[in-house]
């Protein structure tokens, strides 16, 4: 067939993780466990298929931030600290002032 598109993959090799999947494989790495074990325990632990806990390890299929929460929950820390732990200096302390300003 002439003109047509050649066959894409789900993922783009040469695109950077998302966020989500940064964060996950730093989180899985900082309680020790290794990349090949990932996609596995993630099944296990969130009840996925071994192939769903694959796309979403490789960002194929999207996180959702209940999903994102979940994991983190299993490894004692909260959602905010697994995406700060990936974004080091992205929080600057800061002040709020509520009510009139004079």
């Amino acid at each position: 067939m002439a003109g047509a598109a050649p066959p894409t993959s789900d993922v783009n090799e040469s695109a950077p993780p998302s966020l989500a999947v940064t964060c996950v494989r730093a989180l899985m790495e900082r309680h020790g466990l290794p990349k090949y074990r990932q996609s596995a325990w993630l099944a296990d632990a969130m009840g996925l298929s071994y192939s769903q806990a694959h796309r979403r390890m490789t960002g194929a299929s999207p996180w959702t931030l209940e999903d994102l929460a979940k994991v983190a929950e299993l490894f004692g820390e909260t959602l905010a600290d697994v995406l700060a732990a990936t974004q080091p200096g992205a929080a600057v302390p800061g002040t709020m002032n509520v009510g009139p300003t004079a």
